[in-house]
């Protein structure tokens, strides 16, 4: 779904996208809402 929302935005850049900017934006909300459970959580692993 990011890389998807990546490349609309190049093809906005580029002039040759079918979507609006607003329908982008409401995709990059999407993301934003489900990446919102992991943000308290590490990258790496405790050693044990």
């Amino acid at each position: 779904m990011l890389w998807s929302a990546i490349y609309d935005l190049k093809m906005v850049i580029q002039g040759t996208s079918r979507k609006s900017m607003n329908e982008i934006e409401a995709e990059l909300d999407k993301i934003e809402y489900h990446c919102r459970k992991y943000v308290d959580i590490d990258d790496v692993e405790e050693m044990e």
